[in-house]
């Protein structure tokens, strides 16, 4: 319950304080700053090399790449400018796994589900600082977009932590990722602007996509696979998890659709805590 009130305090203290002009207007690029550069890395240096490979939970590992790729396809074609598509894509093809995640999943399967939520969380990071910076750095000149990529703070950490065994230094990267959820809301409720005007139609479909289509999706391919029990519940629901809350930071270095971006976070996740009971309920029954 806890970060849910964290959640809705950190938007609305952003938001807030901006009103009523109490930050300058530019300051959350100091904030994304300091979440691209030290608080995500240290996330990727935490989590990475936890990740582990067994054919068995292969449902939560393939679940990110699964709804990431679905996105890709339905989402990545739509008619819409660069910036627009580019900030649906991120909003609904990468989960919330972990800061929503974790307390729904700990709340309806315990710790044994929570143990699998993990795994979906590990992957889903590691897509964000992959293909979702490439996604967000699409467009214009290749080699400068090849520059950004392989620069990018969070990819880098990635890749070494690819490398390296857990690191005696693990509780500093703990310590120093603990700082990313909060100041990446806050960052959300600084740049928030609550009329939906143009937005929306891609609102809509985007959280139609990432709240119903995509753990409809994963259901199917794990009654297709014959896969039943915990990995297929925990996999589906953290399916249905509102959007990555640092998809915002990306779409605001790289200049896609900020408000979109803000919008399927700062809606989706309110009303995933609604569509995810219904999922449960749905789960129960078939699986």
């Amino acid at each position: 319950m806890l970060n849910f009130v964290l959640i809705g305090v950190c938007i609305a203290v952003g938001w807030w304080m901006r009103r009523r002009r109490m930050v300058p207007a530019d300051a959350h690029v100091g904030i994304n700053a300091w979440l691209i550069y030290v608080a995500i890395p240290a996330t990727a240096l935490h989590f990475v090399p936890q990740i582990v490979w067994s054919r068995e939970l292969w449902l939560p590992l393939a679940m990110p790449l699964v709804v990431w790729g679905m996105a890709w396809l339905l989402l990545g074609r739509l008619n819409y400018e660069a910036g627009t598509r580019a900030a649906l894509v991120l909003g609904a093809g990468l989960c919330n796994t972990s800061f929503v995640g974790f307390p729904l999943v700990s709340a309806y399967y315990g710790d044994a589900g929570l143990r699998l939520a993990v795994l979906s969380d590990q992957i889903s990071f590691l897509l964000l600082s992959s293909v979702g910076v490439m996604t967000a750095a699409a467009g214009g000149d290749w080699r400068r977009q090849l520059r950004q990529v392989l620069s990018f703070p969070p990819l880098l950490a990635s890749v070494v932590a690819l490398l390296l065994p857990v690191s005696a230094l693990d509780e500093l990267w703990v310590r120093l990722g603990a700082t990313m959820i909060p100041l990446a809301l806050f960052s959300i409720g600084l740049q928030l602007e609550i009329g939906l005007g143009r937005e929306r139609k891609a609102l809509a479909q985007g959280l139609g996509f990432k709240l119903l289509l995509a753990p409809a999706l994963v259901a199917a391919l794990a009654l297709v696979t014959g896969e039943h029990g915990l990995p297929a519940k925990v996999s589906v629901l953290e399916a249905a998890m509102a959007s990555m809350a640092t998809t915002s930071v990306l779409a605001a270095r790289y200049g896609l659709n900020l408000q979109l971006s803000n919008l399927l976070i700062g809606i989706g996740i309110p009303l995933s805590l609604l569509t995810t009971a219904g999922w449960w309920w749905i789960l129960e029954r078939i699986f």
